[in-house]
């Protein structure tokens, strides 16, 4: 069974008996993408910088395990920033990262946390692209979520898919938590196919929450976008495939103006 990187939401179910996933292994690539703590996918963006999705942590963290290919080891936390539309809107509430299901709907909400660490590690970076993409622009989904499995409790091997950026529109269908919010959230997040639209797309699934959305320049991948949630054709939690994913939009023009939050609050985290 061929699966794909894959959580967006730390506690999602996914049916096994279903190729939800859909793509590679990383191989000796994308040496920038690792784990975190509680299976969550992170990406280092910067020489002590580190991108994920805010439903993945909670209040407190002193320090976070890394698990990449190049370290592993826990380092000391000197900085940490969740974006407040987060924190305004869930805090005290499901920001723990032990969600049951998705409570993002929320119009507008940036589900990104950026982290500092006191000390460089030895694994590259992957810097912010700060441009706006347009739909049909190609991107590249990474994380460690469901392999043979697609059993929440722990990540996978990190596997990655190619794909494109679709239009917001595709969040209208049944079932669609952002069904009447598409609009304004296509202004927050970066929307791709999931193999519930066709069985050639990748679907998010659990430990894949916080992986990269990339862009290739060059021969460097630049981070455009953090997966974050994603709807189903059928209700959450039973299991049905994805019709799409939703990354956060890093970019100057997004909702929340993300790309310049990462620079006033990281000075080294992009380009």
């Amino acid at each position: 069974m061929k699966l794909i990187l894959i959580l967006i939401i730390s506690s999602a179910i996914c049916y096994a008996d279903m190729n939800l996933i859909n793509g590679r292994p990383v191989g000796n690539g994308f040496r920038s993408v690792g784990t975190f703590d509680i299976g969550c996918t992170i990406t280092k963006v910067g020489p002590k910088s580190f991108l994920s999705a805010a439903h993945c942590v909670g209040k407190g963290m002193k320090s976070i395990s890394l698990n990449f290919q190049d370290f592993k080891g826990r380092v000391a936390v000197t900085s940490f920033h969740v974006h407040p539309t987060w924190i305004n809107d869930c805090w005290n509430f499901h920001c723990t990262g032990e969600e049951v299901g998705s409570t993002r709907m929320t119009p507008g909400r940036s589900d990104v946390v950026l982290i500092g660490v006191a000390d460089d590690t030895p694994i590259p970076v992957s810097p912010v692209h700060f441009d706006e993409l347009n739909v049909g622009d190609e991107v590249i989904m990474v994380g460690a979520g469901c392999t043979r499995s697609t059993e929440p409790g722990g990540p996978g091997k990190m596997r990655f898919a190619t794909t494109r950026i679709i239009s917001s529109d595709a969040l209208i269908h049944e079932h669609s938590l952002y069904r009447d919010i598409s609009f304004i959230t296509g202004k927050s997040d970066w929307v791709t196919a999931g193999f519930g639209k066709s069985r050639e797309n990748a679907s998010l699934c659990p430990g894949d929450s916080g992986g990269p959305l990339l862009i290739k320049n060059g021969d460097q991948y630049k981070i455009v976008g953090i997966a974050a949630d994603h709807t189903f054709d059928g209700p959450y939690q039973d299991g049905a495939p994805t019709i799409t994913n939703l990354h956060t939009r890093l970019d100057d023009q997004s909702l929340n103006g993300i790309g310049q939050w990462i620079r006033d609050n990281s000075g080294s985290a992009g380009e």
